[in-house]
């Protein structure tokens, strides 16, 4: 990966990412400087078992059709040490860019800049990941 990711004022390297439909067909990339699976991909992903300690990155866009999306959601979760109280948000600031929607890798161009209720939250550059089955 080599985009660049600030949450709140934090550098984020994310060491995972997927890609892949969630169950409502809505194409989305999730990453981490966490472990994470395609099970991250789920809405349930929080509720059913907690994440582990770290900085998650997801992006959602119609389809992983190349092009620049006409739709995209940029959200970041912050997952603390201990506890439940996680931080983050999002918003459709940004423009998201799919280079290569291939069938074992998918690779996007995000550049997001927005200020949320704790903090400036950027994202720049490429991003490749694991395509999801």
């Amino acid at each position: 990966m080599n985009g660049t990711i600030s949450a709140a004022g934090r550098d984020v390297v994310p060491s995972y990412g997927v890609a892949g439909l969630d169950p409502s067909g809505t194409a989305g990339v999730v990453m981490s400087d966490a472990s994470l699976g395609c099970l991250a991909l789920t809405a349930e992903y929080s509720s059913s078992s907690l994440p582990l300690p770290g900085t998650y990155l997801a992006v959602g866009i119609p389809t992983f059709d190349e092009g620049v999306a006409d739709e995209n959601f940029v959200y970041f979760a912050v997952a603390p040490e201990k506890g439940t109280d996680f931080g983050g948000g999002g918003s459709n600031a940004g423009t998201v860019e799919v280079l290569d929607g291939g069938d074992t890798a998918v690779t996007i161009r995000v550049e997001y800049d927005d200020t949320l209720s704790d903090g400036n939250y950027i994202v720049s550059g490429d991003f490749t990941v694991s395509r999801c089955p």
